[in-house]
């Protein structure tokens, strides 16, 4: 009887904590931020008006690739890419860059 408790025991407490780390894994509420497209779109904003920036598209050449262009942050983000503010070398133009999470160090 004594063998089966311990048994029971040296089971039950991985198991235990395995589903514990599952369940708190699975509830980890999704990470607060500012998409790097979103703020590259305020930027852009606050110098100029969307259709400044809209027309500028339209006419010049994108630095995106022709799958990306009719995604909603690549008028914002060629328009800092012509001005100067973005550069190619650190930014690069991608769906990856522009919908990922945007850092401290970037913001300053």
């Amino acid at each position: 009887m004594k063998k089966r408790k311990v048994i029971s025991w040296l089971l039950g407490i991985p198991v235990l904590i395995i589903t514990l780390i599952i369940i708190i894994v699975w509830n980890e509420p999704e990470r607060d931020g500012i998409s790097r497209g979103s703020a590259y779109k305020s930027a852009a904003l606050s110098l100029t008006s969307a259709e400044n920036c809209k027309q500028m598209f339209e006419t010049e050449p994108s630095y995106f690739l022709e799958k990306d262009q009719k995604q909603w942050y690549t008028v914002y983000m060629d328009y800092l890419y012509r001005q100067g503010y973005l550069s190619v070398e650190l930014t690069k133009p991608n769906a990856a860059t522009a919908e990922g999470w945007l850092t401290y160090e970037e913001a300053d």
